[in-house]
C-alpha cells in the first residue's frame, strides 16, 4: 500500500465502504479496492446523459465491460413505509441508460407479497430498452432459503439460473447456462459485505459491488446502487444471467436494509 501526500482530502474515505485513513491512500486498507478508480466509475454512474436509443438489446450487451445498477428512489417508501414494486436504470460504462428494469405490481397477490414476504418475496423483472423493447425476463420463485433466478430473453428462451448456495458462513452463488456452458461462482467474503467476486474454475475474473447511496437514500429507502464488472470474453447471454444476479443479490442481502 502506497501512500499519496499530495491526494485530495477525500481519498481519505473509501467510497466503498466508508473506512476512515489516517493518511490519504491510494486503496483502501479496509477493503482493498483502489480509490480513484471507485471514485471514476461513481462520477461516470451518476453522469445524466441521454438514454442510449439505438441498437437492438443483445447489441447493448455485446460490448459492456461493466454495467451501472441504480435503484430508483421509491418517494411512497420513502414516506410511508410501505414496500413498493423495485425499479431500476441500468447505465453502461459511459453513463448511458441502455435499460429499464421494472418489479411487475398490478395483482393483490404481488402487493401482498411485498407487505408481508419483503424482501422475501418471488417477482418477474421486466428489462426493457429505453424504447420499451422488451429485452429479458427475469423470475424469482419463493424460495425459504435456496434463492434463484432464471433468465429468459425477449422471446421465452431460458438463458441460465443463478442459485444460492448453501453456506455457513461466506455467500455463494453458481451461476449456470442454460446452454450447458461452463458455470461461474459468485462468491461474497465475509468480512466485504458489499462484494461479490466472479470465479471461474477457482479464478477470480469480475465483480459485483455495492455503492454507498447516501446517507439519506440508506435510512430512508432500498435504494441501491451497484457495479458489475464482466468477465473476459462473456458473451451477451452471460451478461444477462451476471444482470440477473445483481436483481437477485439485492434482494437477498439489501433489500430490507432502509
Amino acid at each position: 500500500m502506497s501512500v499519496v501526500t499530495t491526494a485530495p482530502p477525500s481519498t481519505r474515505t473509501c467510497p466503498k465502504c466508508a473506512y476512515v485513513s489516517d493518511l490519504a491512500v491510494d486503496e483502501c486498507p479496509a477493503c482493498g479496492v483502489v480509490i480513484q478508480k471507485v471514485l471514476h466509475s461513481e462520477k461516470l454512474a451518476e453522469t445524466v446523459v441521454e438514454p442510449l436509443r439505438t441498437g437492438s438489446p443483445s447489441s447493448r450487451l455485446a460490448d459492456a465491460e461493466r454495467l451501472f445498477v441504480k435503484q430508483q428512489i421509491e418517494r411512497l417508501e420513502m414516506w410511508t413505509g410501505i414496500e413498493t414494486a423495485n425499479q431500476y436504470a441500468v447505465k453502461d460504462g459511459m453513463g448511458r441508460v441502455v435499460f429499464d428494469a421494472a418489479e411487475e405490481s398490478g395483482s393483490a397477490g404481488q402487493l401482498l407479497g411485498r407487505l408481508f414476504l419483503k424482501s422475501a418475496r418471488p417477482f418477474t423483472m421486466h428489462v426493457s430498452t429505453t424504447e420499451g423493447q422488451s429485452a429479458y425476463v427475469m423470475k424469482r420463485p419463493f424460495r425459504f432459503w435456496f434463492y434463484e433466478i432464471s433468465v429468459c430473453d425477449a422471446h421465452d428462451r431460458l438463458l441460465g439460473t443463478v442459485t444460492k448456495q448453501l453456506s455457513v458462513v461466506n455467500r455463494r452463488y453458481l451461476l449456470q447456462p442454460a446452454d450447458g456452458g461452463e458455470t461461474y461462482e459468485i462468491f461474497g467474503p465475509l468480512f466485504r459485505p458489499w462484494t461479490f467476486k466472479l470465479n471461474k474454475n477457482g479464478v477470480e475474473c469480475g465483480m459485483i459491488s455495492k455503492k454507498w447511496s447516501g446517507l439519506g437514500k440508506e435510512m430512508f429507502t432500498d435504494s441501491d446502487h451497484f457495479g458489475v464488472e464482466f468477465p473476459p470474453q462473456a458473451s451477451v447471454d452471460l451478461k444477462a444471467l451476471f444482470l440477473g444476479a445483481v436483481f437477485l443479490i439485492d434482494f437477498a442481502h439489501f433489500e430490507d436494509n432502509g
